[in-house]
């Protein structure tokens, strides 16, 4: 693999984010490079922004009879760029509100109780807070995916499974 395997997949993911925040000047997180780097469904903790742990959520599709299809919409989200900067920074200025680093060191609770003085960050802080949902996903999220996958006739590889999805592509 790259460079004899001897840069470990995390420094990978945090390289590319550097370049694409720098070079590219666009102001995301992390989580796509460390999919990419890490491979597969991964599971981060980034409360602590020097020292994450990173669980790679083993889930074996083709005992499922399931396929993973990742389409081309033919969208582009480079006109919302400013948006996601402006969401970053609203939560960065909330979180040194609460005299924290990052918002998953405080409570959701927290931000409600005090919505009055951070009303024009509050936008950003709920998208974080409904995204996140303060750690709850952990561990469970694989057990949620691999039982959504158990029931979802669309991804079957099954005729029933492809009927199912050629339905729902007709619906698009």
């Amino acid at each position: 693999m790259y460079n004899n395997e001897i840069v470990d997949s995390i420094t990978i993911a945090q390289i590319g984010q550097e370049a694409e925040n720098s070079y590219f000047g666009k102001p995301y997180g992390l989580m796509d490079q460390m999919a990419c780097s890490v491979g597969g469904l991964n599971y981060i903790d980034f409360e602590n922004s020097e020292d994450f742990p990173v669980e790679k959520i083993e889930v074996n599709f083709d005992s499922f009879e399931h396929s993973l299809c990742i389409i081309d919409t033919k969208v582009s989200y480079v006109d919302l760029i400013d948006d996601y900067a402006e969401i970053l920074a609203d939560m960065r200025k909330v979180a040194a509100l609460f005299d924290v680093d990052v918002l998953r060191q405080t409570k959701e609770e927290n931000l409600y109780k005090e919505l009055s003085l951070i009303r024009k960050y509050a936008r950003g802080c709920i998208h974080w807070f409904d995204e996140n949902a303060c750690g709850i996903l952990e561990t469970e999220i694989g057990k949620v995916f691999v039982k959504v996958l158990e029931d979802a006739d669309v991804y079957k590889c099954t005729e029933t499974g492809r009927d199912a999805f050629m339905r729902f592509i007709d619906r698009l």
